[in-house]
C-alpha cells in the first residue's frame, strides 16, 4: 500500500484497507475455543480509488445490486439475476460477469485465507445498492490465539490473546499486529543515525507535514465512514476491564471509528516535538507511531492501559464446540455449492478484469488496442528515477523514496469531466525485464489530472526499478478511465442555517460539521452531506442573504453510503445562514480507453528502430 499504509501504522490499530464497516461478535469458551460472527461491508479496492469515486464492482444494474446468497444450516435461499438477465449467464462476456466473478472471489478469499478457523457456517453475501460487498458468516476456532480473520482484501490487523493464571482467571487482550511489528523494526539492530542540525530538522519536519497535508484529503474521505466493532461474550463474570466498554456481566465491547483515528494522526503531525524526536532517532514519521501500544490506547480510548478484560473462573463451556464444528463441517461443501462458489479458485487463474466499474451509468470501452494505435495519442511528459533514498538520514533525492515513475500525457477522444482512475497492465524493458508492480494498488495510475481543455489527461505510472541491462522501454500499456456527462443543472438547496444538523430543501442536504481547519490558520471548516455521489457534483456555491458569495475552498470530497461528504474552508466571517446551490452533472457515463507507449528510452524519448 506504500505511503498510505505507513501513515496508517502511526495509529497502530489499523482498520482493514477497503473495509467500510466491520463487526466481530465472539463467544469464547474457557479453553480458548469459540466462534465469531464475522460481518463486514467493504469495497474490493485500494485507497487510491476513493479519489476516483468509483467502486470496484459493476453498476447496480449490471451486477445485480441486492443479489443475496445465503445458506443457514440445511436451509437455502438464493435470489438474484436469471440466465440472460442482470447478474445471470447468457450472451457474451460482460461487466456483470466480471463483477460477479470478483464478488465470489472476494468471498472465497475470506473463507480460504482466514487462519485458525476449523469450520464456517451460516455464510451469506450480497452486493449492496452502493456497490459494496456485504459478507456475514460464523467461524469456529479451536484457539483464539491462532485466529486471524481475512477481510477479502488483506489479513486482519487485530490479534487477540487469551491467557489464564493459577487461580483460573482468564485474561483476553487485543493488540495491533502492525504496531507490534513496527515497534520491533524500530528497535532491532538499528545503527544510531548521525546528528541532524536544527535547520535541517526544521526542514524535514516541514517536508513531513507537507506530505501529510497532501495525503490528508484522501485520508479524510477514506476514514469518514469507517467503523470497527468487536464484541466479546466471555465465559465467566467480568472482574476487571480496561479500555473495553462493559455491556453486562459477561460481555464487553470495543468500537473504533475513522474520524477518531484521523484525529490522532492530525494530533501527531501537529506535534513538532514528536516529529523532531522521530527524525533525530532515525525514524520515519510515516511509519513510526507512539512508542507503545499503551500510548495508542490512551489516545483512542482514554486509558494508558492494555485493551483487556479479566474474567472470573468459569464453571464450564459456554457451548459444545465439538458438536457444532462437526455439524458445520458436514454441511460445508453443500453450503459452498448453494452459495455458487464452486470453481472460484480455478477461475482466479485466468486473467480477470480488475478495474473498478462505476456506479454512474455504464462502462463504454473504446476500441481495442491495435498494434500501433490505441485510440489516443500518448507521450511521456516526464520521468522520475530515484535509486537510493533514506528518510531518516535526510537523503531524499527529488523529495521522494526510491522508485521509477513515468508521467504520461494523453489526448482523449472527447471532452470529459474527470479522470476517474486506471491501471497499468504491461511494462517491459528492452532487455525483457518485467517492471509491472506486484501489488494491484501499485498498478493503479497516480495523481490523474485533467487539463483546462477538458481533453488532455496527465497521470503518473509507478514501475519497478529497471536493471543495469535496460536501455529503454519496449512497452508500457494499460487502461485509462474517465467520466463524461450529457449536461448539468442547478439544484437549489435553499437557505440553510449554518449549524450542525440543519437541513436543506433538496438532495437530502444536512450540515454535518463545523470545525477549525488546522491547515488553513484555523479557518472555519464547514461540512455538508448530500445524497449525490461526488462525481455528480460539478460545483457548490454558498451565498449570503444579500447575494454575496462566500469565499470557500473545497478541502475534501468523499463517497459516503451512496452520497457525498463535502468539507469547505470558509475565508472570513461565517454568516448564520446561507443559500446553497449545487451544479449537478446529468447523464453521467464512465468510459475506458487503452493507452500505450512503445520503444522509448528510460527518459522517455522515442527510440528509432
Amino acid at each position: 500500500m506504500g505511503k498510505l499504509s505507513r501513515i496508517l501504522l502511526i495509529i497502530g490499530l489499523t482498520v482493514i484497507v477497503g473495509c467500510i464497516e466491520t463487526k466481530d461478535e465472539f463467544t469464547v469458551n474457557p479453553d480458548g475455543s469459540g466462534k465469531v460472527l464475522h460481518e463486514l461491508t467493504f469495497v474490493p479496492m485500494n485507497l487510491g480509488q476513493v479519489l476516483g469515486g468509483a467502486p470496484a464492482l459493476a453498476s447496480q444494474e449490471a451486477a445485480g445490486a441486492g443479489d443475496e446468497r445465503r445458506v443457514t444450516g440445511g436451509e437455502r435461499r438464493v435470489t438474484g439475476g436469471q440466465p440472460g438477465g442482470p447478474g445471470g449467464a447468457g450472451g457474451g462476456a460482460s461487466p456483470a460477469l466480471h463483477s460477479q466473478a470478483q464478488l465470489k472471489q472476494s468471498v472465497k478469499e475470506i473463507l480460504r485465507k482466514s487462519t485458525g478457523v476449523d469450520a464456517w457456517k451460516d455464510v451469506s453475501y450480497n452486493l449492496t445498492d452502493q456497490g459494496k460487498i456485504h459478507f456475514r458468516g460464523t467461524a469456529y476456532f479451536a484457539d483464539i490465539n491462532n485466529l486471524s480473520l481475512h477481510s477479502g482484501i488483506s489479513e486482519g490487523d487485530t490479534q487477540i490473546s487469551l491467557t489464564r493464571n493459577a487461580l483460573g482467571e482468564i485474561a483476553i487482550e487485543m493488540k495491533s499486529k502492525s504496531a507490534a511489528t513496527s515497534l520491533a523494526d524500530q528497535t532491532g539492530g538499528r545503527t544510531p543515525p548521525p546528528a541532524v542540525s536544527e535547520e535541517k530538522l526544521n526542514e524535514l519536519v516541514r517536508q513531513a507535514r507537507t506530505q501529510y497535508e497532501q495525503a490528508r484529503v484522501m485520508l479524510q474521505g477514506f476514514f469518514a465512514g469507517l467503523k470497527s466493532e468487536t464484541i466479546l461474550h466471555v465465559p465467566g463474570r467480568v472482574k476487571e476491564v480496561s479500555n473495553f466498554e462493559q455491556v453486562d456481566d459477561h460481555t464487553v465491547r470495543l468500537i473504533v471509528d475513522g474520524p477518531r483515528l484521523l484525529a490522532i494522526v492530525d494530533r501527531l503531525m501537529q506535534d513538532e516535538t514528536w516529529l523532531k524526536e522521530q527524525i533525530r532517532t532515525g525514524k520515519d514519521p510515516f511509519s513510526s507511531g507512539p512508542e507503545s501500544d499503551l500510548a495508542i490506547n490512551e489516545m483512542l480510548f482514554g486509558q494508558r492501559a492494555p485493551i483487556r478484560v479479566v474474567v472470573e473462573p468459569a464453571a464450564g463451556a459456554v457451548f459444545d464446540y465439538n458438536a457444532e464444528v462437526t455439524a458445520a463441517r458436514a454441511n460445508y461443501q453443500a453450503m459452498l455449492g448453494q452459495l455458487g462458489l464452486e470453481g472460484v479458485e480455478a477461475e482466479a487463474e485466468k486473467p480477470v478484469e480488475t478495474a473498478p466499474a462505476p456506479t454512474v451509468s455504464e462502462i463504454t470501452p473504446a476500441h481495442e488496442p491495435q498494434e500501433e494505435e490505441t485510440g489516443m495519442k500518448v507521450v511521456v511528459g516526464g520521468v522520475r528515477l530515484v535509486m537510493v533514498s533514506d528518510f531518516g538520514r535526510g537523503i531524499m533525492p527529488l523529495g521522494r523514496n526510491s522508485g521509477y515513475t513515468l508521467s504520461l500525457i494523453a489526448e482523449l477522444p472527447e471532452p470529459v469531466i474527470k479522470i476517474s482512475g486506471g491501471r497499468v497492465e504491461k511494462a517491459l524493458t528492452d532487455s525483457g525485464k518485467d517492471l509491472l508492480p506486484k501489488e494491484q494498488w501499485d498498478r493503479k495510475i497516480k495523481y490523474p489530472m485533467l487539463a483546462g481543455d477538458n481533453k488532455t489527461a496527465v497521470f503518473d505510472v509507478d514501475l519497478l526499478l529497471p536493471d543495469e541491462t535496460a536501455r529503454g522501454l519496449e512497452e508500457v500499456s494499460g487502461v485509462l478511465e474517465y467520466l463524461t456527462a450529457g449536461g448539468s443543472k442547478e439544484a437549489d438547496l435553499g437557505v440553510i442555517a449554518l449549524e450542525v444538523g440543519a437541513k436543506g430543501a433538496a438532495c437530502g442536504a444536512v450540515i454535518s460539521s463545523i470545525e477549525a481547519d488546522p491547515w488553513q490558520n484555523n479557518a472555519t471548516m464547514l461540512g455538508i452531506r448530500v445524497d449525490l455521489p461526488p462525481e455528480a457534483i460539478e460545483s457548490v456555491a454558498f451565498s449570503t442573504d444579500s447575494g454575496t458569495k462566500l469565499d470557500i475552498t473545497l478541502r475534501s470530497s468523499a463517497s459516503l453510503g451512496g452520497g457525498s461528504m463535502l468539507k469547505f474552508s470558509v475565508k472570513g466571517q461565517v454568516p448564520k445562514s446561507a443559500r446553497v446551490v449545487l451544479n449537478v452533472f446529468e447523464e453521467l457515463k464512465k468510459n475506458e480507453i487503452p493507452f500505450r507507449i512503445r520503444n522509448v528510452s528510460l527518459t522517455g524519448q522515442r527510440v528509432q528502430q
